[in-house]
């Protein structure tokens, strides 16, 4: 039995067995990577959903702010004919009240 036999079958670190600690310490060295960049991804994820959120809401407000708008001026257009018809209104009896005054 070589020495490099020996140890593995002792359970210390003949060749095959540096090379499995070193794949093992590799292997393990790749999936926290791999976690630290899912991490990172979560992360960054996250802030974009909160930036997306952040952008509906801004696009919600100006949806509303517009439609109310919109009412306003449908509002304000009504009242302005309106009081288009009450003037006219007024001063036909104007006329009239002057013709009775003649």
């Amino acid at each position: 039995v070589s020495a490099d036999e020996k140890k593995a079958l002792e359970g210390g670190t003949g060749l095959n067995g540096e090379k499995e600690a070193q794949s093992s310490i590799k292997e393990e060295e790749d999936h926290n990577d791999r976690k630290k960049e899912m991490d990172e991804l979560r992360e960054t994820n996250q802030s974009l959903r909160q930036s997306l959120l952040s952008k509906e809401e801004q696009i919600r407000m100006m949806e509303t702010k517009k439609a109310l708008a919109l009412v306003k001026e449908e509002e304000d257009c009504k009242d302005i004919q309106e009081m288009k018809e009450t003037n006219q209104s007024l001063q036909q009896s104007i006329r009239s009240k002057e013709e009775q005054i003649r």
